[in-house]
């Protein structure tokens, strides 16, 4: 068979390829199928995918179940009341009300009966006979019925004879519905539906509606949340309220002035200041109200005649008003006649408007929203500007906050200052080498090297000039020409520059070719170090140029101590540039075994391990003699020239020595004194 093949339930006799529900065989043997709505005598058939031929099929009669439903006899419109079931068919049958005698299928209010046998339905908006009905969700038949009376409910509502326009005002309620019922204010005749400021009834018995902006003749409404019905109303007249504002009969364009107001209606009322004769809808500078009687409002920037509004927030509606003249302000701004580019100037002020006012200087005749460098007036009266980078004409302005517009301006002319700056012919990279200049400007200019025609606005290791006319600076890691430069902070514009050359710093690496596993390496360096915060590293060998393992800063010695690695293999010690983390001298070095023989112009012949307290023989061979070379016995980490027993290499070879009692790791170590050399070094392991 095929997996596509299927089982389905159809009436006796159907045709071939009938079907209703069905399920797909797959690998399956056994599964679930829904009877249909209609009892009646059924075949349930084994049908093939390809052709829809029936292989096999099996009789079944489909009977009416036994269900029953239950309702309460009577509820009010819109409420919601219980509902119980018993004999459920399928989980998507559903419980619904409906009208009495509406054809099958029809539904309003429903829940599906899932695995329970109760539940809550809302009762519909329209009073009435109604039946609350099992509906089977295959074919949509009904099982079983209950006869219901939906009735008006017993509902009030009360609300003041009058308030004014955007106020709020109490309302009450009584024989709340349903918690999404809500109360409302509308015109007096309003259509069934139409609601304005609005509330919940939920719980509650009370609340607080806003009045409309227009007076006349509403009314407040119990609306029923199902159908948008109403269920009860009172009548309320909305009045005109008594409202007056008061402002200055002038004031300065963009200054505060004071406004007060009597007869508040609502905290979100505003006061405004707009054209005489605006649109009511028009808003300008403005305020909520609050719970104030006074406040200040901000002058527009152009003067002429203007209003002060009391405005309802409710339909935007003014309420009253104050006329009030808007006038030009005297105000001066005076400037020296010229500076140089970068530094900073005082610049004073008579007839201050506002503290969020500014002094501002642009290129002569620019544009009037046009900002440069500012600084707002608050309460002083002078200030200092740093001067723009380019020379040339400007204007210093005074601005107005509201509306950026320039009330005062002084000429000012932007010279190109002397500047001039000093560096050595040459440096080593890395290294720290002296700068100075003269004629600074700002404090916030600063010296740089960069390379050699370098952009502008370029920056390499730098330093601020504050108040001094020297410092030093670190020369790049890379050698080449370079320029130091004196840079404008302003507008980084560089003043003056001189040629500097960086060379490559001269060192070179010592230490031993050959060392054990977790020992100290001796390494020395020579040449000129270019910076104390140079290091010294020890890496695997072609390890990445940047990378650290062990290390030391260099400071002022000439030579320092790195622990070998744990893990053999070749290495390479590095002199590390700290400027740029680039490598200016290599050293090879093999790690060996922590127990490995290490043989530097000569060799011992030691056992690899003999008793506690035992006497053995050592031979060893030289490549050049001197007239002190001594073979020593030592602790494995004693310090190389220190020994627990000594004996003249002139006396043999061989020569014998008893081991100590105490098992352990111990070295023998052919020493050159003369030459402050350890010629061989052999481990010994004592047992």
């Amino acid at each position: 068979m095929h997996p596509k093949d299927y089982i389905t339930i159809v009436p006796m006799g159907a045709d071939e390829g009938a079907y209703t529900d069905y399920i797909r065989v797959k690998e399956d043997s056994e599964g679930q199928l829904q009877a249909p709505a209609e009892t009646g005598f059924y075949e349930v058939r084994y049908v093939l995918d390809e052709g829809d031929r029936t292989l096999a099929s099996a009789e079944i009669e489909i009977t009416e179940p036994e269900v029953t439903v239950s309702a309460p006899e009577t509820a009010t419109t819109g409420a919601t009341f219980p509902v119980s079931w018993t004999g459920n068919v399928h989980p998507k049958d559903y419980i619904t009300i409906v009208p009495m005698g509406a054809d099958e299928g029809a539904y309003t209010d429903y829940i599906r009966v899932g695995e329970d046998s109760e539940g809550q339905l809302q009762a519909p908006a329209e009073t009435g006979l109604y039946e609350v009905r099992y509906v089977l969700d295959e074919g949509d038949r009904t099982l079983a019925s209950a006869e219901i009376e939906i009735t008006e409910p017993e509902v009030t509502v009360s609300a003041p004879e009058t308030a004014t326009t955007g106020a709020t005002f109490p309302v009450s309620w009584t024989g709340n519905v349903h918690p999404k019922d809500y109360i409302t204010i509308v015109p007096m005749g309003t259509d069934e539906g139409a609601y304005t400021d609005y509330i919940r009834v939920g719980e509650d018995s009370e609340g607080q509606l806003q009045a409309p902006a227009d007076t006349g003749l509403y009314e407040v409404r119990y609306v029923l949340d199902k159908g948008d019905r109403t269920l009860a109303s009172a009548e309320i007249e909305i009045t005109e309220p008594e409202v007056e504002v008061s402002a200055p009969d002038s004031a300065a364009t963009g200054s505060t002035f004071q406004v007060s107001w009597t007869g508040t209606i609502h905290s979100r009322d505003f006061v405004t200041i707009v054209p005489l004769g605006a649109d009511g809808d028009e808003i300008g500078n403005h305020d909520r109200v609050g719970d104030s009687s006074e406040t200040e409002l901000r002058a527009p920037s152009e003067p002429g005649l203007y209003e002060v509004r009391y405005v309802l927030d409710e339909g935007r509606k003014p309420l009253a008003s104050a006329e009030i003249e808007i006038t030009e302000p005297e105000v001066t701004v005076s400037a020296p006649d010229s500076v140089t580019t970068g530094s900073t100037f005082p610049v004073s002020w008579t007839g201050t408007i506002h503290s969020r006012d500014f002094i501002t200087i642009v290129p002569l005749g620019a544009d009037g929203d046009e900002i440069g460098n500012h600084d707002r007036i608050g309460d002083s009266s002078e200030t200092e500007l740093r001067a723009p980078s380019e020379p040339g004409l400007y204007e210093v302005r005074y601005v107005l906050d509201e509306g950026r517009k320039p009330l005062a301006s002084a000429e000012i002319e932007i010279t190109e200052p002397e500047v001039t700056i000093s560096a050595p012919d040459s440096a080593t990279t890395g290294s720290t080498f002296p700068v100075s200049w003269t004629g600074t400007i700002h404090s916030r200019d600063f010296v740089t090297i960069v390379p050699l025609g370098s952009d502008d606005d370029e920056i390499g290791n730098h330093d601020r000039v504050g108040g001094s006319s020297e410092t030093e600076l670190r020369a790049p890691s890379e050698p080449g020409l370079y320029e130091v430069r004196y840079v404008l902070d302003e507008g980084r514009k560089t003043l003056a520059s001189t040629e500097i050359e960086i060379t490559e710093a001269g060192i070179e690496l010592s230490g031993p070719d050959k060392v054990r596993a977790g020992s100290e390496i001796g390494i020395s360096w020579s040449g000129t170090p270019p910076h104390r915060r140079d290091f010294i590293t020890i890496v695997p060998m072609g390890a990445a140029e940047g990378e650290i393992g062990n290390h030391d800063r260099v400071g002022s010695n000439s030579e320092t101590d790195l622990e070998a690695p744990e893990q053999t293999g070749l290495y390479e010690v590095r002199y590390v540039l700290d400027e740029g983390r680039r490598t200016l001298a290599r050293h090879n070095v093999e790690i060996v075994d922590e127990t490995a023989a290490l043989d530097r112009g000569g060799s011992l012949e030691v056992p690899e391990t003999a008793a506690a307290g035992e006497t053995i023989e050592i031979s060893w061979s030289v490549d050049t003699e001197s007239g002190d070379q001594r073979i020593a016995l030592a602790q494995a980490d004693q310090a190389d020239f220190t020994w627990i027993e000594v004996q003249s290499a002139s006396e043999g070879p061989p020569l014998s020595f008893t081991l100590p009692e105490d098992a352990g790791q111990y070295e023998f170590r052919l020493l050159d004194i003369p030459g402050r050399k350890v010629l061989s070094r052999s481990i010994i392991d004592v047992q």
